[in-house]
Parts: structure tokens; sequence; C-alpha cells
């Protein structure tokens, strides 16, 4: 683990620019069924001057001492994202653990970073980081057939899911929690389990940008800095 988890309130100084754009562009559902509902391409291909701001005020986040931060090399993946009260109604109604997502981790990717940015939001949605309860993994824990076929927008049997979602919940132990107020970041270390939290209600949807670091090349990391001493 390199990085801390941060939270920021008032991330970006005109938050209404980027929720403005992202109603100008388009979001493509997701065909995989990796995560629930829509997302834009790659920031970098819409607006290169946006994605570039955006992971710039993150990584200065992390190496704010100037000369340090001239020497920083990054490359991310960065999108806004969708997803509605259709596309998580299962968690949401789900009895035994309502509103939470599923708990995963971001694979290779060595930073996650997420700003909210869904207007008149109560704060209740946003995002748990987890630890597993035993260092071992399980079968369970990758059971999600029918997550994967929910998020395709596919019919699924809502015991099934439920009994699989479950299972991979109780297998972590929630260890931090982030809150969806409008123009927050909350940033984790890759490696981190983490599910999403929801608290939609029907017509109602969430709205984010999301970052993805696949490469950050530096004279130092937080984390192994702190464990020197």
């Amino acid at each position: 683990m390199n990085f801390p988890n941060l939270q920021v309130s008032n991330f970006f100084n005109n938050p209404d620019e980027y929720y403005d754009f992202a109603q100008s562009i388009d979001f493509e559902q997701n065909k995989n069924g990796g995560y629930p509902g829509a997302r834009t391409e790659n920031l970098s291909k819409v607006d290169i001057k946006k994605h570039q701001y955006i992971n710039s005020k993150i990584i200065r986040l992390l190496f704010p001492y100037q000369p340090i931060y001239e020497l920083i090399k990054w490359s991310a993946n960065t999108y806004f994202q969708k997803i509605t009260y259709d596309d998580v109604a299962l968690n949401v109604e789900n009895k035994k653990h309502p509103g939470i997502g599923w708990v995963h981790d971001d694979g290779n990717y060595h930073l996650t970073a997420i700003v909210y940015l869904t207007k008149n939001d109560n704060g209740n949605s946003g995002t748990s980081v987890y630890k597993l309860k035993e260092e071992q993994f399980e079968p369970e824990l990758f059971q999600q057939g029918s997550k994967r076929d929910y998020f395709k927008n596919q019919k699924v049997n809502a015991d099934i899911y439920n009994k699989e979602l479950n299972s991979n919940i109780e297998y972590f132990d929630e260890v931090a929690k982030s809150y969806s107020h409008y123009n927050s970041l909350f940033l984790f270390d890759g490696s981190h389990h983490h599910a999403a939290n929801f608290d939609l209600k029907p017509g109602e949807e969430r709205l984010t940008i999301i970052s993805f670091f696949e490469l950050i090349v530096s004279p130092y990391f937080p984390v192994p800095e702190m464990k020197k001493l």
C-alpha cells in the first residue's frame, strides 16, 4: 500500500462547470457487467485539459512540495459515471445489507479517486473501504455471475443475486467511509477493497468523476515514507 485514504471538501473551485459539462457529453452503458450504470469515454479523449487539470489536482494533493510535484509522472483513466436507482435497485432494496454495492479492489491500479457531483445529495451515499476478515480468499467471494448479468441489464433471480451479494459483503469488515457531499473528493490506494453505498430513490441518480491511476512514478510514496520512522 502506497497511499492513505483522503477526503477533501470543495475539491473544485467551480464544481458547477463540471456538473454542466457532464450533462453535455455522451454516456455508454456498461457492456461487460463489471460496474453499474454508464460512463463516458476516458476524459483524455473528450477534453484533455479537464483530464489533466483534475488529475494534476489529485497528484498535487499527495505531493504538494513543488520540486517533487514537478518530478511526478502519472497516467490515469478518468470518467464521468452515472448510476440510477434502476441500475442498483436490488442493492438498495437488499434487506440484509441495504444500499451496499459489491466489495472489490481495482486490480493493478495504484490509486482510485472519486469526486461526488450529485446536486442536492443527502450525503448518505458514498464509498466504504473494507478489509478481509480472514487473510484468505474463498470461492464464494467470486461468485458474482448474477452481478455481471444484472449490471448488463439482464434479468436475474433476486434471491440468488442477494445471496451472492451478501456472501461477498460478509467476508469483509468496513474500516472507513466517505459521504457523497457535492464537490467532495475521496481517494484511496487501489489495493484496498471497497464498495459504493447507494441511498437512491426511484428517479434519482448518482453522478461522479472516477479516476484510476495506472501509473505513478515518484521519488517517494506517502505510506512507505511514514513506515520509515
